[in-house]
C-alpha cells in the first residue's frame, strides 16, 4: 500500500493548516529559492533575505557588513565545532545566551557588541517573523531532500517535522511510522546509505527540535535523540486539551498546540533545551523536555508569581520516580533566571543523602550556561551562603540543618538549642527533592526556621495518601502530578510485573508454643514474654540461614531461567545488612551447581567502625561503590558481576537499564515501595 498520499493529505497539509491558526506564515518550499530572492542556492537553508530584515529590526545600530558576517557564520558553521552537536551547541549559545558579537565602529568609537537574532521577550514577539513551508528543498553534498515541515524563525531553521501515515501503525500493531520516520530524520543529518551521504547537516546547525507526526500521535526529539527518546507530547498547556481543535480526531494538534504555539515555541528553546552528559555512553546529549515538566514548571512559575504568602507559593510537585525530576527543577531553576521578579531569588536544592545532593550538583553544572550553582560542603559553609542569599543557586542536604546542642543546667543532660535564622528575605526558593514525611520533622523544622520567608516547592514520586497531614501543611497542595500509570502508558517507564515466591517454611516438631514451653519452663511468665519479645520476632526468622539458602536456590533457578539467557543482572533487596552477607554467602555457595558458572555477588551497605569483622569484610569505599556500579552496568558478556545486594542503598537516584530484576526480601510500603518500583 502506498502511503504518500495519506501523509499529505492525512498529516502534513493539516499540521500546515493548525500551524498557521496559531499565527505562521506559510510559503511553499519551492517558492524559498533564488529565484524568489529567498536564499542564493538550494545549498543554503538560511533565508538571508528574511534574516537580514530581523537583523536590520533587532539590532538597528548593526551595519550591513556586519549583518552579511553574521550570516556567513551561521550559515556555513562548520568551524565552530567539530561534528553537529558541538556546532548545533554553539549556535544555540549564540541564539539563546546572547553569545555573538560583532565589532562595529559607532559614533566614532570602535565597540563590541552582541548580536540579537531572536526576540525571546514575550511582550515583543511580533518582532520575530515565523514562518512554516512544506517540502523544503535543501541540496546536500550528494543527495537533494525535502523535508515534510520546516518551520523558521527570522530565516532560521529552527525545528523539522517528518510526517508518516496514520495507517502504517493500523497495519502493523508497533509504532513503525515513528521508527520510519525516526529513520528519515537521522538520513537528513547526514545518514549514510552505502557510501552516498543522503542528507544535508547544515540544515540542522540552528535545529533546536525535531518532530514526527501521523495524525494520532506526535512525538518530539532533538538531533541527538535515539527513536526511544522521541516521546509522546500529550498536554497543549496553558490550554485543556479540549480546547484544541479536533484534538480527538487528530491528536496530534496537541503536540503542536503544546509545542509550537508561538510563546511556548520561545519559552521551550530559551529555557527548557539542555546539554547533558550521559554518562552512560560518556558523551554529550541534546534534550528537550517533556510535557509534563513544562507543564509544572508552567505551573509553578504560577504560583510563585501570584501566591500572597509563603505557603502559597509553593506546594508539590508529584512525578513518579524516573520521570525526570533534576531536569524538572533545572528548567524551573532557568525559567525563574529568565524573569524579571525572580532573577534575584535566591534558589536553594535541597536533597537527604549526600550522594543525591553530588547527582543534582552534577546536573546543574552540566546544564547551567549562565549560572553556577554552588554546593554547600559543610554546615557554616551552607549558613554563610544562606546569610548571604545572593541570586544564585545552592544545593545541600537536610542533614545540615541539624540543631547544636548545648548543656542544660541538669547535669550531664544535653538540649537542642533553637535554630536560628539564617535569612528574613522573601525572594529565597527552596526546592525539596523527594519530600516525604522525613521532611517534615526535626531537621526539616531547622530549615524552615533558618528560612521563615522562603516558599517551598517539594518534588516527589510519592502521593499524599488521606492521612496525611504534614506535607500540604509544609509545603501547599498538589502543584503538578505524574503518576506511574502515567509513565508507563508515555512509555518513560517500563511496566512492573510482580512475582510472590514465597519459600515453604515449617517447624520440625511439636507445636511451636509447647516447644517453647518445655525449653523455657524453669522461667516465669515475664521472662517468658522478654524472651519472646527479644529472640522470636520476626526478623529473626527472616535471617534464618536455612531460609535464605533456600530462597537463595529459588533466586539463581529463577535468574538462570528468565533473566541470565537475556543478558540483564538483577538487584537483591534485605531486611538487613546480616541478612544482605548471609544471601552473599548462600548464592556463592550454590552459584556453580545451579548456574553451571561462577557469576559474581557484591553487597553495598554503609559500614560502621563497630561492625563484627564479616560485616566489616563488604564495608567499601565511594571509589569502590563507583566501579562495582560501574561494572554492574556492564553487558554479563563484558562483566561477570550480576547480583548487587543491598538493604536500602541503591533504591533511588540509581539508573541501571540492564537490571531486569529485583528480588524484595524486606517490607517496603509508601515512598520506599514506589522509590524502588521505579528503580
Amino acid at each position: 500500500m502506498s502511503y504518500l498520499g495519506n501523509e499529505l493529505t492525512l498529516v502534513e497539509i493539516p499540521a500546515v493548516d493548525y500551524l498557521t491558526s496559531l499565527g505562521y506564515d506559510y510559503i511553499d518550499g519551492d517558492k524559498l529559492t533564488a529565484e524568489y530572492g529567498e536564499r542564493d542556492s538550494l545549498s543554503e537553508v538560511i533565508l538571508s533575505k528574511r534574516m537580514k530584515s530581523s537583523l536590520r529590526k533587532l539590532n538597528p545600530w548593526i551595519s550591513d557588513d556586519n549583518i552579511n558576517k553574521v550570516i556567513r557564520k551561521i550559515e556555513r558553521a562548520e568551524s565552530l565545532g567539530t561534528g553537529l552537536l558541538e556546532i548545533n551547541e554553539k549556535i544555540y549559545g549564540y541564539i539563546v545566551n546572547l553569545q555573538l558579537t560583532v565589532d562595529q565602529v559607532i559614533d566614532g568609537r570602535k565597540e563590541t557588541k552582541t548580536v540579537k537574532l531572536i526576540e525571546f521577550d514575550n511582550d515583543k514577539i511580533d518582532d520575530n517573523e515565523f514562518l512554516v513551508s512544506r517540502q523544503f528543498v535543501v541540496k546536500g553534498p550528494q543527495e537533494t531532500i525535502r523535508p515534510d515541515i520546516v518551520i523558521f524563525i527570522n530565516g532560521m531553521p529552527i525545528a523539522v517535522l517528518e510526517c508518516k501515515s496514520p495507517f502504517k501503525e493500523e497495519d502493523s500493531n508497533e509504532n513503525v511510522g515513528k521508527y520510519d520516520g525516526f529513520q528519515q530524520l537521522r538520513r537528513y543529518m547526514n545518514g549514510r546509505k552505502g557510501n552516498i551521504i543522503e542528507g544535508a547537516e547544515r540544515l540542522f546547525y540552528t535545529n533546536f527540535v525535531t518532530g514526527i507526526l501521523n495524525k494520532y500521535t506526535a512525538f518530539v526529539g532533538t538531533i541527538s535523540s535515539g527513536c526511544k527518546h522521541y516521546v509522546e507530547w500529550k498536554d497543549a498547556y496553558p490550554l485543556n486539551n479540549i480546547e484544541v481543535k479536533d484534538y480527538k480526531e487528530t491528536p496530534q494538534n496537541i503536540f503542536l498546540q503544546g509545542v509550537f504555539k508561538r510563546d511556548n515555541l520561545l519559552d521551550i528553546m530559551q529555557n527548557f533545551i539542555v546539554y547533558d552528559l550521559d554518562k552512560e555512553n560518556s558523551r554529550k546529549v541534546k534534550k528537550v523536555c517533556r510535557y509534563q515538566q513544562f507543564r509544572a514548571v508552567q505551573k509553578c512559575l504560577k504560583r510563585l508569581e501570584e501566591g500572597k504568602t509563603p505557603l502559597a507559593k509553593g506546594g508539590v510537585v508529584w512525578h513518579t520516580q524516573g520521570s525526570g525530576k533534576s531536569l524538572t527543577m533545572v528548567f524551573l531553576a532557568r525559567k525563574i533566571r529568565s524573569l524579571k521578579k525572580l532573577s534575584d531569588a535566591t534558589i536553594v536544592v535541597v536533597t537527604d543523602r549526600t550522594d543525591l545532593d553530588e547527582q543534582i550538583f552534577e546536573t546543574f553544572q552540566n546544564t547551567l550556561s549562565n549560572t553556577i550553582p554552588v554546593r554547600a560542603e559543610s554546615i557554616e559553609d551552607m549558613k554563610t551562603l544562606l546569610r548571604n542569599s545572593n541570586a544564585q543557586i545552592i544545593t545541600t542536604t537536610i542533614q545540615k540543618f541539624q540543631s547544636d546542642k548545648e548543656e542544660s543546667k541538669i547535669e550531664g543532660l544535653f538540649l537542642e538549642k533553637e535554630y536560628e535564622i539564617l535569612s528574613t528575605k522573601n525572594n529565597i526558593i527552596v526546592m525539596t527533592d523527594e519530600a516525604h514525611r522525613s521532611q517534615y520533622k526535626g531537621t526539616a523544622a531547622n530549615l524552615r526556621t533558618a528560612l521563615p520567608n522562603a516558599a517551598f516547592i517539594g518534588f516527589t514520586g510519592t502521593p499524599i495518601d488521606k492521612e496525611d497531614k504534614s506535607t500540604p501543611r509544609t509545603f501547599g497542595s498538589y502543584i503538578d502530578q505524574y503518576s506511574i500509570k502515567d509513565a508507563v502508558v508515555d512509555g518513560a517507564t517500563v511496566k512492573i510485573v510482580y512475582e510472590g515466591r514465597k519459600p515453604e517454611l515449617h517447624i520440625s516438631g511439636d507445636n511451636l508454643e509447647e516447644l517453647f514451653d518445655q525449653a523455657f519452663e524453669d522461667r516465669t511468665d515475664e521472662e517468658k514474654e522478654v524472651i519472646k519479645q527479644k529472640y522470636a520476632n520476626k526478623r529473626t526468622v527472616v535471617e534464618a540461614e536455612e531460609r535464605i539458602e533456600e530462597i537463595a536456590k529459588d533466586i539463581l533457578t529463577h535468574y538462570k531461567e528468565y533473566i541470565y539467557p537475556n543478558g540483564f543482572k538483577a538487584q537483591i533487596v534485605c531486611v538487613s545488612r546480616d541478612a544482605c552477607v548471609k544471601y552473599y554467602n548462600a548464592l556463592n555457595k550454590y552459584m556453580k551447581e545451579i548456574m553451571g558458572e561462577e557469576l559474581e555477588c557484591k553487597v553495598i551497605f554503609s559500614g560502621s567502625n563497630n561492625d563484627e569483622p564479616y560485616l566489616r569484610e563488604h564495608h567499601t569505599s565511594k571509589e569502590e561503590q563507583k566501579t562495582i556500579l560501574t561494572n554492574f552496568k556492564k553487558k554479563t558478556s563484558e562483566s561477570k558481576l550480576c547480583f548487587i545486594i543491598v538493604k536500602d542503598m541503591l533504591l533511588t537516584g540509581f539508573d541501571a537499564p540492564i537490571e531486569q530484576v529485583m528480588y524484595l526480601d524486606r517490607p517496603l510500603k509508601e515512598h520506599t515501595l514506589l522509590q524502588a518500583i521505579a528503580r
